[in-house]
């Protein structure tokens, strides 16, 4: 797979079109996730934690995909519980396994509340 393919069927489990477990098959045993708020070490406890805090009502739109080597970027629309945000992702691909994920987007929304 490409990698714009892996990062896809990632945005596929972690949106609900396909089980959460499945996004194990496209990462990396030791997944270095980062984002503005968490950050994981191995894909078994990133995937952990998105079973106990998976938001039902979401969805996504891919307004942009870049791609170069072994990395890409989702540049998308996240759509949750009626908010918009537009979020980007870094991914970096080795063995055909994501092994870095790299999530931005602007988390003063979330402190506001």
């Amino acid at each position: 797979m490409t990698p714009i393919e892996l990062a896809k069927e990632y945005l596929q489990s972690y949106f609900g079109e396909k089980p959460v477990e499945d996004m194990l098959t496209v990462l990396a045993k030791d997944l270095k996730f980062t984002g503005p708020y968490y950050r994981y070490d191995s894909a078994e406890e990133y995937v952990d934690r998105l079973k106990e805090r998976m938001p039902v009502d979401k969805s996504y739109d891919i307004l942009k995909q870049l791609e170069r080597g072994n990395t890409c970027c989702l540049v998308y629309r996240h759509i949750r519980e009626g908010e918009e945000d537009i979020m980007a992702q870094l991914f970096e691909i080795n063995e055909d396994k994501i092994t870095r994920i790299r999530l931005v987007f602007d988390a003063s929304k979330l402190l506001e509340g």
